[in-house]
């Protein structure tokens, strides 16, 4: 019985020291930016927010050549949600939303769903990696397919 109690108690302070160690290694910030490339969250400049389990994900670039009077345009916006986190990764869901309008064509609209994983390379750094099934040109003549997405984001 004594034997129990002291392992019930070592056990204890080890699961409080581990935790209390887990979480000055990966402190919880909420905003990420960084450059993202898909084809149902959208092209360019990134920016995350991921407060608890369920965040956004708003992404643009914008190209305007005055000279030649060619534009392009990616506007994208995600909605996020963590399934599960570990010290090093952080696996989650994804609803993507992808619009695309260039001078020579009429606007896309790309619709997507699917899963991600984040592997963190520091406390601030981390690769996103995205595959799901998206529904292309969805205004025009729709079409579906395996989507793939990536990301490179600094965390703060």
């Amino acid at each position: 019985m004594k034997y129990t109690i002291v392992i019930a108690a070592l056990s204890l302070v080890f699961l409080t020291y581990a935790q209390d160690d887990n979480s000055r290694l990966r402190e919880p910030k909420s905003h990420a930016v960084g450059l993202h490339a898909g084809f149902t969250t959208g092209l360019g400049f990134s920016y995350r927010y991921m407060p608890k389990n369920i965040g956004i994900q708003l992404t643009t670039a914008p190209f305007f050549n005055t000279r030649t009077q060619d534009n392009f345009l990616s506007l994208g916006a995600s909605v996020l949600y963590k399934f599960f986190e570990t010290r090093k990764t952080d696996l989650f869901g994804y609803l993507g939303n992808h619009y695309i309008s260039t001078t020579f064509s009429d606007p896309i609209y790309n619709v997507g769903i699917g899963a991600g994983i984040n592997l963190y390379a520091s406390k601030f750094f981390y690769f996103s990696f995205q595959a799901g099934y998206g529904v292309y040109s969805v205004n025009d003549f729709p079409f579906s397919n395996l989507t793939g997405e990536f990301g490179v984001y600094f965390k703060f």
